[in-house]
């Protein structure tokens, strides 16, 4: 017997399991955890660089923020933009002691820093490494799996108010990256329909 334990299980590989185990599969959901609303998402069909202000304001109120972008490149370029504020860059091009030290840095920063804003950008890797409770995410557009891992280092514990994911428009170059078939551009169009349902 084995048990498998995921906030993620994906509906096809539900049915994968249940095909090749037959009927000794068994889907036990945490129904408490699912009836919690955790954070608003919300929509931009605007580049990040057009979020800026936004960004900034909240920094300034004392929240603390996740950007997350899709490439190495795009995490540096960001980084360079914030230099004015606390501000932390975290992506895969960092050696393996490097990133060690860099995810205690933030991890600590973050628990002691309380009511206390500042930045966090980040790539891909932000998404499965780092136990981080943020107050809001800015996030590039990326398959809807990508974004559920993203949008999991917002309001963690479910103690804050007033927390949100902010989906925005996705670079060309992230085509390149995800190559399957309209994938970016299904899970914007999907997500933008939810939101506005929703609303």
């Amino acid at each position: 017997q084995f048990f498998i334990m995921t906030a993620t299980m994906p509906k096809q590989l539900q049915n994968l399991l249940t095909e090749a185990l037959g009927n000794d599969v068994s889907v036990i959901p945490d129904e408490e955890l699912l009836k919690e609303s955790r954070n608003k998402y919300r929509v931009e069909h605007k580049t990040v660089d057009e979020l800026f202000l936004e960004i900034r304001e909240r920094i300034k109120s004392g929240k603390k923020v996740l950007l997350v972008v899709n490439t190495v490149n795009e995490a540096i370029r960001l980084y360079d933009v914030f230099t004015d504020i606390d501000c932390f860059c975290y992506h895969s091009r960092y050696i393996v002691d490097h990133r060690a030290k860099k995810e205690k840095t933030i991890e600590e920063f973050e628990k002691t820093k309380d009511g206390y804003g500042f930045l966090l950008i980040a790539t891909q890797v932000v998404e499965v490494s780092l136990d981080i409770d943020y107050d809001f995410l800015y996030t590039e557009n990326a398959p809807i799996d990508a974004i559920i891992q993203r949008a999991g280092r917002v309001n963690r514990k479910r103690l804050k108010a007033d927390t949100e994911i902010v989906i925005f428009k996705h670079l060309p170059i992230t085509e390149k990256i995800y190559d399957v078939s309209d994938i970016l551009q299904n899970t914007f169009n999907f997500l933008a329909e939810k939101v506005k349902i929703k609303a």
